[in-house]
């Protein structure tokens, strides 16, 4: 098991590239794509 494993945060991803987000990234989306969206 990496360090920092959680299985119950194992498969949070984001909606739009599927990459698997970080215990730090909130909402739905990674870093990257959440930069990438409008901000409303």
């Amino acid at each position: 098991m990496p360090y920092g494993y959680d299985k119950t945060r194992s498969e949070r991803r984001c909606k739009m590239c599927k990459k698997l987000l970080y215990v730090f990234e909130v909402g739905e989306y990674c870093i990257d794509c959440s930069r990438k969206l409008p901000k409303s």
